[in-house]
């Protein structure tokens, strides 16, 4: 996973130390208000690559619009491209650009526009019901580059709906007031939605306008797009909208694509970037503290006890900031995986019925058929990017040996509670596993009731597990069948054959923080060769 950013204006916010032991959530919708790119908001004309449909795809017509020479616009300088998750939709014989499926594509031509003249002929011409935005421009002429580019997509698709709330509200064009919601906090539209009926009302009728202007601003002007190989993310922690609706884009409705963009989502969005930021807080942690019992003198660098926890809750800070974006991808491989099982299992659910699977599939079948769906997921992106498949086959086994730690302290780790594990990353999911870590490390009084919860939290996950209908039908209802996999059966064997496959083990790891001057952690796995710093 590299670690390049993909806008220079960008920049992280400063640390800061916090001594309540609670971890900091932040939302994705607590963005700061100024680090997004600065350019978007400009109302200059922005040059670099445009992707061109429609008649500006036509040499000829491209040249006359921008003022060039039309022998200068050749096959090198105007070259066949595709966007990705857009749609043309015609009104009357005028095609128009608007938000589509993200397996969607639209194909033209990309030409590099190098002056703020020509961008301002474009935009002239362009001028009315487009505007330009940020998009991915995919070269198709050979060379399969991918680069950031602009583009004119329709701004009357679709429209907005007027409200009248009887105030100074009104005033205001409808286009202002979606902006406007569009700076607010996610939870804000909860209480807006509150004040009165009529700002209801105003907001549900413009939600998916509002729920596309949040994300726009907070991903630099574009909306999620399908992760391609070439595609590079920042680790900041205002970037993680970014990586995190990438990797989770909206799903497209029976309907329409359009409505896709809608307060669940961002909540579905939200929600994740909780779950991932609490658990690689729990994670980092653990991983301090147990670096700071692995040798005494670590404590004596200190000058006071006071300068020692500031330097440990910054130290937790870099980890967190480390590992965050790393659980995104775990996170989207557990689900991927979770929904492959599921339609497996619904599919051979319909064959049973259907009088055509006449025995139980076996436990050793079951495990072969479950590591070529993993294989399969591990061949797609983003997993196809070699660093992305490294750090988070690193961020996996750190989570697993420190449920091992945590669950059996001595050795050997994984004789009695490899069950739960697997089921806690199969069934369950990180958010309780971060429920586990969290009781585990309790605060206050609420230790008890911590434990209490996630325990009942658990046993519920197990009995749903055992008492799956379709499994037993499909599976077979024996002790062996019913018992859920062997950790190494979930993504580490499928996960090293891929490696294997791509003659990277070993490999060098680059997954490591200095938490402090002279203490560098290091994030690996057994497979990785010329560590420098102390193995997490």
């Amino acid at each position: 996973m590299a670690t390049e950013r993909i806008s220079a204006s960008s920049a992280p916010n400063p640390l800061s130390t916090n001594p309540n032991p609670e971890p900091p959530s932040g939302a994705v919708c607590f963005a700061p208000a100024g680090w997004y790119s600065a350019d978007w908001q400009s109302n200059s004309p922005r040059t670099g690559w445009y992707f061109f449909y429609g008649a500006l795809a036509d040499a000829a017509k491209l040249a006359d619009t921008i003022g060039v020479p039309a022998e200068s616009l050749t096959t090198s300088t105007l070259r066949p491209a595709k966007l990705v998750g857009y749609r043309i939709k015609h009104w009357g014989t005028r095609p128009a650009l608007i938000d589509g499926a993200n397996n969607a594509e639209v194909r033209g031509r990309a030409a590099y526009v190098e002056t703020e003249t020509q961008a301002r002929r474009l935009r002239g011409y362009a001028s009315g019901s487009f505007k330009a935005e940020g998009c991915r421009v995919h070269f198709e002429d050979g060379k399969r580059e991918v680069v950031d580019g602009l583009t004119f997509i329709d701004d009357c698709e679709p429209p907005l709906d007027r409200v009248p709330t009887s105030s100074r509200w009104d005033w205001l064009p409808v286009e202002l007031q979606v902006s406007i919601f569009g700076h607010c906090r996610l939870q804000d539209m909860g209480s807006l939605r509150l004040a009165s009926r009529a700002f209801r009302t105003l907001i549900d009728a413009n939600e998916q306008a509002i729920s596309r202007a949040y994300l726009r601003l907070r991903r630099h002007g574009s909306l999620p797009s399908p992760i391609d190989e070439s595609r590079t993310y920042t680790q900041e922690p205002e970037d993680d909208v970014i990586l995190l609706s990438d990797l989770f884009p909206p799903r497209p409705s029976r309907h329409d694509t359009q409505d896709a963009y809608t307060f669940r989502y961002l909540w579905g969005l939200r929600q994740r970037q909780e779950v991932c930021s609490k658990l690689a807080y729990y994670l980092a942690d653990r991983v301090l503290d147990r670096y700071m019992q692995s040798d005494p003198s670590h404590k004596t660098l200190f000058a006071s006890k006071k300068d020692r926890q500031a330097c440990y809750d910054h130290g937790i800070a870099l980890l967190q900031f480390k590992l965050t974006p790393l659980m995104f991808y775990t996170l989207f491989y557990l689900e991927t995986y979770a929904r492959s099982r599921l339609n497996l299992q619904s599919d051979l659910y319909a064959t049973y019925e259907a009088g055509r699977l006449p025995v139980p599939i076996q436990p050793t079948d079951r495990a072969l058929i479950f590591r070529k769906l993993q294989a399969e997921i591990l061949q797609l992106p983003p997993f196809t990017n070699m660093r992305t498949l490294i750090s988070t086959h690193h961020c996996i086994h750190l989570l697993v040996s420190y449920l091992r730690f945590t669950l059996s302290p001595e050795p050997p780790f994984h004789t009695s509670c490899d069950s739960w594990i697997s089921m806690l990353l199969t069934t369950s999911g990180l958010g309780r596993i971060a429920e586990f870590f969290a009781a585990e490390k309790g605060g206050g009084n609420n230790q008890r009731t911590m434990r209490k919860e996630f325990m009942r939290n658990m046993q519920a996950d197990w009995d749903a597990y055992r008492n799956d209908g379709r499994a037993t039908k499909v599976y077979g209802s024996g002790e062996e069948s019913t018992r859920p996999p062997p950790v190494r059966e979930i993504w580490f064997e499928a996960a090293r054959n891929e490696m294997r496959v791509r003659q990277a083990i070993p490999h060098q790891t680059e997954d490591w923080v200095v938490v402090w001057e002279g203490a560098r952690i290091s994030i690996g796995c057994q497979n990785c060769q010329g560590e420098d710093g102390w193995l997490a």
